[in-house]
Parts: C-alpha cells; sequence; structure tokens
C-alpha cells in the first residue's frame, strides 16, 4: 500500500516528487470522505464526488504499483500490512459495537469501510510475482476487470471484485517510471492531456454517461442499472478515463523537495485513523450542523491537521 502507506526506504535519496503526490491524494481522499454522507443533499458536492471518483483510487493504486517494483522483499510486506489490516479491522469492530454501540460483527474476509484498499494491496503483493511474467498480462487484467462485472455473485466477499477491477491501475504503476511524467511535464503534449481531461469530465459530469456505483468497483454491472450485453465497455472506458485523469493529475504535482513533502512520506497513519474519527462524528450529530459546500474546505483543512498531527508524533517517536 506505498500509494497511500508509509514509503519503504528503498534508496538512499529520497523521491520527493511522490511524496508531494501522496500529500495531495491523502488530502482528497479524507475531503472526499468528510462530505460523501451529505453527497444526496447538495448537486455540486455530487458532482465534485462523481469527478474525484473518477481518478483518486486509480491514482494511489499506480503509485502503489510504481514502489512495488522497488521492494524487494514482498513477504516481508505482505506480513506487515497484514498485521496492520487486522488490528484495524478489530479496532474498528471494537469502536462501533462498544463505543458507538452499533450492531456490527467482527470479520476479517469483508474489509470495512475504506480498508478494502489494504486488503487488496496486501493480495497484490502475493499475486504480483505469480503473473508477472505472463505475456500480456496488463491486458489479460483489463480482461478480467471487464468480465467479473457480468457475475452479479462476484461482489464484496474478500472484496474479490475490486482485487480484479483494480489490478489494471497496479499493474500500470508497476510499468510506469518518472522518467515518463518528466517527459510529458517538459513537452506540450501535458496541455493536450489536461485538455482532454477537462472536455472529458464535462461531459461525464453533465450528461452521467458512467453510474456512479460502477465507479467503486464493487458491483455487478446488473447492480448498477446496466443489463445490457455490452456492459463491459463502460468498464473499458473507466479505465482509459482513470489512467487519463491520475496521468494528469501526476503532471500537476510539483518535484522536488517543498514544506509538505515529510507530510506525504507518512500517510499510513492518516488514511487508517480518519475513517473511524469521520464516523464517530456522524454518529454524534456532526452533519446535522454541517452539510453543504463547507464540507469541502472542512475535510481539506481535517486531512492537513491529521498530517501534520502524525508527522508530529512521528518525529518525536522515531527522531530518525
Amino acid at each position: 500500500m506505498t500509494g497511500i502507506v508509509n514509503t519503504p526506504k528503498l534508496t538512499k535519496k529520497r523521491d520527493f516528487y511522490f511524496d508531494n503526490v501522496k500529500f495531495f491524494l491523502i488530502l482528497i481522499v479524507v475531503a472526499t470522505h468528510t462530505f460523501s454522507p451529505v453527497i444526496g443533499e447538495s448537486w455540486g458536492l455530487e458532482r465534485l464526488f462523481y469527478f474525484i471518483y473518477t481518478f483518486h483510487m486509480p491514482a494511489f493504486i499506480i503509485v502503489s504499483g510504481y514502489f512495488m517494483k522497488y521492494i524487494k522483499n514482498l513477504n516481508k510486506y505482505v506480513i506487515k500490512y497484514s498485521k496492520i489490516y487486522l488490528f484495524i479491522q478489530t479496532l474498528y469492530f471494537l469502536v462501533f459495537k462498544f463505543v458507538l454501540k452499533a450492531e456490527i460483527d467482527l470479520t476479517y474476509s469483508d474489509p470495512y469501510y475504506t480498508y478494502w484498499f489494504m486488503f487488496c494491496l496486501i493480495i497484490w503483493y502475493v499475486i504480483f510475482p505469480q503473473v508477472k511474467d505472463l505475456k500480456g498480462i496488463l491486458s489479460i487484467a483489463v480482461a478480467a476487470g471487464i468480465a467479473v462485472g457480468y457475475d452479479e455473485n462476484f461482489g464484496l466477499f474478500m472484496s474479490l471484485s475490486r482485487v480484479v477491477v483494480f489490478f489494471p491501475y497496479f499493474l500500470i504503476g508497476h510499468y510506469l517510471k518518472k522518467e515518463h511524467i518528466i517527459t510529458v511535464k517538459e513537452s506540450k503534449w501535458k496541455y493536450i492531456i489536461w485538455v482532454a481531461c477537462i472536455v472529458i469530465a464535462y461531459i461525464l459530469l453533465k450528461y452521467d454517461i458512467i453510474a456512479r456505483p460502477l465507479l467503486q468497483g464493487k458491483s455487478s454491472y446488473a447492480v448498477v442499472g446496466y443489463d445490457m450485453w455490452y456492459a463491459g465497455l463502460y468498464r473499458l472506458a473507466l479505465y482509459g478515463v482513470g489512467a487519463l485523469f491520475s496521468f494528469g493529475f501526476f503532471l500537476l504535482i510539483p518535484d522536488g523537495e517543498k514544506m509538505y513533502s515529510k507530510l506525504g512520506a507518512q500517510t499510513l497513519y492518516v488514511y487508517l485513523i480518519h475513517g473511524i474519527i469521520l464516523k464517530v462524528l456522524r454518529n454524534i450529530g456532526f452533519y446535522e450542523v454541517f452539510n453543504g459546500m463547507e464540507l469541502v474546505l472542512i475535510g481539506v483543512l481535517f486531512g492537513l491537521m491529521l498530517t501534520v498531527l502524525v508527522q508530529v508524533v512521528r518525529s518525536k517517536v522515531n527522531p530518525s
């Protein structure tokens, strides 16, 4: 989960560019989860949610795949992230069961809330060495992601649908080189990509061409209302949109060490705790006070506060 979690110490010289990418992405994630409970009450929030969901998880998964190729001992990270996953699932259950007094069962096969991403990453780390040498693996992964949408029984259990649907982005990250981003950044192609992103985003948001639930990768085509034989073309289009928008986002991020680079280097704990905090806030009436566009700013500030707090705590615990 190096796209969201702490970047492994892979080389002596740190690449601050991807720390910068992770910083902005985690702010987007926290802000989106902050206003998502009330998107049905605001056209603007609903459109913003739709737009962000076209690229924010694909971008994080691409970054995860990018860093994975530099990890020499994948088994070490499989064990590490498995322990973290078990811990956060247990903590989420305890908070909901005994603090919020909610009806909830303890499970490790069905990830709670946003923790499907960590669960998927663990599985990708396990299966990637087994499939990496297959000829045309990216095409196979895309075809598999399209195919599972036709199976109504291939859904939430163990996040299997998301494991398959989002795997192509992980592979894209594996094949991505920073030189690809730099080359485009230094050419006129970046303007063409940005214009394409704007035009496509406008069309998607104005005409609702693709059903929003399809963006989450967890439901079959029939569940989201696509029972036609060519429904898979919608997911194929989403693969293109997700990759294009992610790359367009990457081109916006500055290179080099910035004042926020260190904050982007430690996003694991922000990812882990923000969801539980938001669930508690919702339970105590937070959304009865705030329920409009101000939640976007509140979400960004909340994400920034958490990243700063995590950095301060980490610097005290591990000064090195």
